[in-house]
């Protein structure tokens, strides 16, 4: 399944198994993991020096979005932002890609 809007996108990449590598933590258990990124040099482009800022900030306000939208659906999230960033990245089939968050998705804890 892929969704375009734009210069957005939402795409299926595979299994999730494939990026248990990329966690530092162990034993998180979900069923699905969004990728959050960007391409640095492309958003540089545009906003010069202020796009890496821009960048991070906006990987922000989605993830506090995306927190909301879980919550309201009695879902567990866990947005992590410390991983092993190769493992992550080279999952991703799109040039100069990089990772800001992996946000697994599951059942809440209770």
């Amino acid at each position: 399944m892929n969704i375009m809007l734009g210069n957005h996108s939402i795409v299926w990449l595979s299994e999730y198994r494939e990026f248990l590598n990329a966690f530092v933590q162990d034993g998180i258990d979900f069923n699905l993991c969004f990728i959050l990124g960007t391409n640095f040099d492309e958003v540089n482009q545009h906003y010069g020096e202020r796009g890496y800022r821009f960048s991070l900030l906006e990987a922000g306000h989605i993830m506090q979005n995306m927190n909301l939208v879980a919550s309201s659906l009695n879902l567990g999230i866990a947005p992590i932002g410390g991983f092993i960033d190769d493992a992550a990245n080279e999952r991703i089939p799109l040039i100069n890609f990089k990772t800001i968050y992996l946000v697994p998705v599951g059942e809440q804890m209770k």
